[in-house]
């Protein structure tokens, strides 16, 4: 017997133990000392509970129903099972209450009641398919914050500062990658603002005149002076040796056409 053994049977009431368990016990708690200190307080404990707690003697009665029930050992038979008819549910059971004889309504009134039941459906369906779209949204900015958090908490990851000129001389920019990875943060902290018809667009180069788009964003409207952008490249961040943002019209550009707000180099 084990000292976990021990500590699980000291919950048990010592004569609800068959003999050898009592008898493993005893050996047990002779030879280790921390587990009968530890049994003994259990015990002191759930005496003190029981102690607590008034007896309550049963009358007679009781005991000779609860007898007699046993005795009886009644079988209860399982419930059939329920045969659904695929044909005879949802709206085909509608249709047929509606349009049974045996409902006296007027027809125009079944008919009210048949647009009703429609809409209603309708109705339920295009909340059902709201709430299923608000979930996928919501699960997908979910995975995408987690996301953004390992790669912040990444101690072995690259980082890259973006030096603002222009506007954002003032701004500061990181980019975090893991080189082996397409993979990377963008954390920018007070972006200027744009006018709504423009963008600011991540340039990945890999050669003299290649290079990737990494992301087109624009300002936080809610006024938050830090944003964070979880960026996927076309190839993995060893590919890459410089950096730059642009200022492109909204939307973004296949190449660099605005005035250049940040730039880096490996």
């Amino acid at each position: 017997m084990t000292c976990d053994d021990v500590k699980g049977l000291a919950y048990v009431r010592p004569e609800a133990l068959s003999e050898a368990e009592r008898s493993a016990l005893t050996t047990h708690l002779d030879a280790c000392p921390p587990c009968r200190a530890e049994y003994q307080q259990i015990r002191a404990v759930g005496n003190a509970l029981l102690a607590a707690v008034p007896t309550h003697t049963p009358a007679a009665h009781v005991r000779q129903t609860l007898a007699a029930r046993l005795a009886q050992k009644v079988r209860i038979a399982p419930p059939k099972p329920r045969v659904i008819n695929p044909l005879r549910t949802g709206w085909q059971q509608i249709y047929d209450w509606l349009f049974r004889t045996s409902v006296a309504m007027p027809r125009g009134a079944v008919l009210a009641v048949a647009a009703l039941c429609l809409a209603l459906a309708i109705s339920g369906i295009s909340q059902r398919q709201q709430l299923q779209e608000q979930a996928v949204v919501l699960k997908a900015e979910t995975d995408e914050q987690q996301h953004i958090l390992a790669l912040i908490s990444d101690p072995g990851l690259q980082q890259v500062r973006l030096v603002g000129v222009g506007e954002a001389a003032n701004s500061l920019a990181n980019l975090r990658f893991d080189p082996t990875t397409n993979a990377a943060v963008l954390l920018i902290r007070d972006l200027p603002t744009l006018p709504p018809d423009k963008n600011y667009q991540l340039w990945l180069a890999y050669g003299d005149d290649a290079r990737d788009t990494g992301a087109v964003f624009a300002c936080d409207q809610s006024g938050n002076k830090v944003r964070t952008f979880l960026i996927t490249a076309p190839r993995q961040f060893n590919a890459y040796v410089r950096f730059g943002v642009t200022i492109e019209p909204a939307g973004g550009s296949p190449r660099p056409t605005g005035p250049r707000a940040y730039s880096a180099s490996l």
